[in-house]
């Protein structure tokens, strides 16, 4: 196995979850956070809104891709990648 197949493995297997630090809000499928400490402002589109409400410390990284690629119709590879 190399590197670079090494690396994919683990980071397919990463569980990912909300910063606690962040306050969400979701509006018309997409969400609106604020970080506590800094008040950085981000809004994430509904294909990023569907990533953030899956980083629950549940779905690895493979799941999430998985979720997404069943939800907006596209192949495993692409919902990774993009």
């Amino acid at each position: 196995m190399n590197n670079h197949s090494a690396d994919e493995n683990q980071e397919n297997n990463m569980y990912l979850h909300q910063d606690s630090n962040i306050m969400a809000r979701e509006v018309n499928n997409e969400f609106v956070l604020v970080h506590n400490k800094t008040m950085q402002v981000h809004q994430f589109n509904e294909t990023a809104s569907y990533i953030w409400k899956n980083c629950d410390g549940k779905h690895s990284v493979k799941d999430i891709a998985e979720l997404l690629a069943q939800e907006y119709n596209v192949e495993v590879e692409m919902a990774k990648n993009e």
